[in-house]
């Protein structure tokens, strides 16, 4: 939700916690997620 900003503002830090706390409990699709949104942050 916050990584695109449906229901809630986009806010790509609060993306990133959630997409990591999934990672961290084995979800593949949120570690790409992890990935992808720590290129944005870091440009």
């Amino acid at each position: 939700m916050y990584h695109f900003g449906h229901g809630v503002p986009q806010d790509y830090a609060t993306a990133l916690r959630w997409y990591r706390l999934a990672a961290a409990q084995g979800d593949a699709d949120a570690a790409a997620a992890v990935k992808r949104l720590q290129q944005i942050l870091n440009k």
